[in-house]
């Protein structure tokens, strides 16, 4: 059935769910079949092949489940998958893997196209094989009385104004952007606040290595919108500000899904100037340089 897409579920746990939730997805637009039950193993992803899989399916979600190393790399030599999602790596069938080294081995298999960006590591560790993979996932960070609240915990924010994406190329290169971040943390900053220009028509800057790079280390972002400069100021004109919204949802749609991402900012100069984190600053009032300095 060369028109059918397959597609195939792993990790140590959420595969179940996940095979659920896209099956239901995918079902209100295309004739859809999902392995049924936990059927995860060789034995089950072939008779739910031979008994229920017809030619008037266009999508196969198959569940792949595995006890020992190399269950899922044969399940894939059956089903073929033309994408693949890894929901997680983590402890899990330790009586037949017996550590967590045999465990990623098993899952590291030549099909991933999603991974779950939480597991920094585990991209790292399955980087051969990955190729190119999008990332999702998600922290749960809102704003309770003067608190910012990350994953259920206070969290303080030390913020630094962040130019690394329009820069030169070695900067915004994802290695420029990690050594970036490797110095801030040497100074207690936990969070960086992005400045973002060149969004004139055909000209934009490059995003990805400070992304991938902030998703990577664990930095926290506030990804700054298009600034209203390189529009004239006119957001109050229908066509401008047509083009600015189009913009804005296409960055919106690139950036929405990486978990270092918690805030956006419509001009990164309303979130602060140079010195603004200033201790002696704070009052608006010390000046620590005399009046008459030339």
């Amino acid at each position: 059935m060369p028109h059918l897409i397959r597609i195939g579920v792993t990790g140590s746990y959420g595969k179940t769910s996940a095979k659920h939730m896209l099956g239901t997805i995918l079902a209100r637009r295309y004739r859809t079949l999902i392995t049924p039950k936990s059927y995860n193993t060789p034995m089950g992803v072939v008779r739910t092949i031979n008994e229920q899989l017809r030619p008037k399916h266009r999508m196969f979600v198959c569940e792949m489940g595995a006890r020992q190393v190399g269950d899922i790399r044969e399940i894939c030599d059956i089903v073929k998958p033309t994408y693949g999602i890894l929901t997680s790596v983590g402890i899990a069938h330790l009586e037949a893997f017996r550590t967590t080294v045999l465990l990623k081995k098993s899952l590291k298999v030549p099909f991933v196209h999603l991974c779950n960006g939480k597991f920094a590591r585990i991209q790292r560790y399955m980087a051969p094989v990955l190729g190119a993979t999008l990332t999702f996932g998600f922290r749960e960070f809102w704003v309770n009385g003067r608190d910012f609240m990350l994953n259920g915990s206070v969290i303080r924010l030390r913020a630094l104004h962040n130019t690394n994406s329009n820069s030169n190329a070695s900067a915004a290169a994802k290695e420029g952007a990690l050594n970036t971040i490797e110095r801030m943390r040497r100074y207690g900053f936990n969070f960086l606040i992005t400045g973002n220009y060149n969004f004139r028509a055909g000209d934009m800057s490059y995003i990805d290595g400070l992304l991938d790079g902030c998703q990577e280390s664990g930095m926290l972002m506030s990804f700054s919108l298009p600034h209203v400069s390189h529009f004239n100021w006119k957001l109050h004109e229908p066509d401008v500000a047509k083009r600015y919204t189009d913009m804005t949802r296409w960055l919106i749609r690139r950036v929405q899904n990486n978990p270092a991402v918690v805030m956006y900012a419509m001009n990164h100069n309303a979130t602060g100037y140079h010195g603004d984190q200033n201790p002696l600053k704070l009052d608006g009032v010390y000046q620590p340089e005399p009046k008459d300095l030339d």
